[in-house]
Parts: structure tokens; sequence; C-alpha cells
């Protein structure tokens, strides 16, 4: 279980973002309607899901293997506060 934290800062929002749209460009599983998200066992990937699951923005299996989008990232990926 990965640790949620309670606030999130402007220049950590930027950089979450960058990272979210990293994952959304490289972990996105075909044909998930960009919901369904794939570590590939690789450890940046791992991490950086437990980045964003930390900022609740996916939900996350145990291992990090793999990962959904919550409604916070999917705001988050299209640009709204």
């Amino acid at each position: 279980m990965v640790e949620r934290r309670a606030t999130i800062t402007n220049e950590e929002r930027e950089l979450v973002q960058a990272l979210a749209w990293m994952c959304s460009q490289y972990l996105t599983v075909d044909g998930s309607n960009m919901e369904y998200l794939d570590s590939h066992a690789m450890s940046a990937g791992e991490g950086a899901l437990k980045i964003l699951s930390s900022y609740g923005l996916v939900d996350a299996d145990d291992s990090l293997r793999s990962g959904t989008w919550t409604e916070a990232g999917a705001k988050l990926l299209h640009g709204k506060p």
C-alpha cells in the first residue's frame, strides 16, 4: 500500500503532471481506452506508478506492476484542475 500525500504544491503539480503524461504515453495498455497502465515490470515504471499513486492519481496494485487512473488522474491528464 502506498502512503497518500495530503497536499501538492504548484511545483509538484507541474512535475507530477509531466510524469502522468509520460506514463499515459508509455505505460498505457493498447485497447484499454487509456485507462489501464502496465509498468512492464520495469523499475522506472513501478516508481512512476508509486509516485502517481501517492498523489491519488493512480490506483496501483500492491506489486506496482499495473494500475488504473483515478478520477483525479484523468482530470490531470486533460488539464482540468
